[in-house]
């Protein structure tokens, strides 16, 4: 009985584990600047996007407080074109506000269906 509980404690942490890692994104990915003053702050625990039937990209971020005390962070999504950096009123710096430990889920959705792909920066306050 204990072999048994153990094997499936294991496979559970092992799962846990996997679906962690999937979770990262890759080291240097380009598509994330977090800059020195907010590295010390939080982590980049996930970041994806997702397409509308309209075609208006969504982009999802989960960010991580490193500390065991309140942080408060400034993100911003910039968006492009065919390569084309896209100037909108809604790529503006915004805050972002972590109890200690806390994971924050952020999604930003794309001024319209023709931005193809974004950068998001992070900075801290």
């Amino acid at each position: 009985m204990k072999l048994h509980r153990f094997c499936i404690h294991a496979a559970a942490l092992a799962a846990m584990a996997w679906v962690s890692g999937c979770a990262s994104p890759r080291v240097g990915d380009p598509r994330i600047e977090l800059l020195p003053s907010a590295a010390r702050k939080v982590a980049v625990l996930s970041v994806g996007y997702t397409d509308a039937r309209d075609g208006a990209r969504s982009v999802q971020l989960a960010l991580r407080n490193r500390t065991g005390s309140y942080q408060r962070v400034l993100y911003k999504v910039v968006w492009f074109a065919d390569g084309v950096e896209y100037e909108s009123i809604l790529s503006k710096w915004k805050p972002a506000s972590l109890q200690g430990r806390e994971v924050l889920d952020i999604v930003e959705t794309a001024p319209n269906a023709k931005l193809d792909s974004f950068r998001i920066q992070i900075k801290g306050e």
